[in-house]
């Protein structure tokens, strides 16, 4: 998921970094989307509540997400490449720097990096709740279904679970 990975030894520029931004966030999207719409058609064929409620809602939290997502990985990218004095801070410390800014009434004083750290960690609470709903819903379902339901429904659920715990 990242092909310029090695470019960005040989090469000067942010070009390569910022590739290799954009495509990391792309392929995290794609995944996340994938997981969306797979367990949600277990349930909730899209034939059957329309395509455009189905499929628009996803793409939208997950398209936000993608903004986000590279958008903090571009500007991190960005500050590395032409700052190097600046000290590299935890993935999630500008976001809850904004989240305090923003809760004591500083929302100015909050930085782009914070702003999109903060806009990432948002869209994945609400996809970590939408996805835990439906893993829910469809749990009292699951007996109901078809095997072919079934089957995509468990091995989705053991994908998720793998990747989560970091065994894949």
């Amino acid at each position: 998921n990242d092909v310029p990975y090695a470019l960005q030894f040989f090469s000067a520029g942010v070009c390569t970094k910022l590739l290799s931004s954009l495509l990391q966030a792309s392929f995290l999207a794609a995944l996340l989307f994938f997981w969306l719409v797979t367990l949600g058609s277990v349930r909730a064929p899209p034939t059957r509540i329309g395509r455009m409620r189905f499929y628009v809602p996803k793409a939208l939290l997950v398209g936000v997400f993608w903004l986000a997502t590279a958008g903090a990985y571009a500007w991190a990218a960005w500050q590395a490449t032409y700052e190097p004095s600046a000290v590299a801070a935890a993935p999630t410390s500008a976001a809850l720097e904004g989240l305090r800014a923003i809760v004591t009434g500083h929302a100015a004083a909050v930085g782009p990096q914070a702003a999109l750290e903060l806009a990432a960690v948002a869209c994945a609470a609400v996809y970590a709740l939408w996805l835990f709903t439906i893993i829910m819903g469809t749990l009292g379902e699951v007996f109901t279904m078809s095997a072919h339901y079934t089957v995509t429904f468990f091995f989705t659920l053991a994908v998720i679970a793998c990747t989560l715990t970091g065994l894949a």
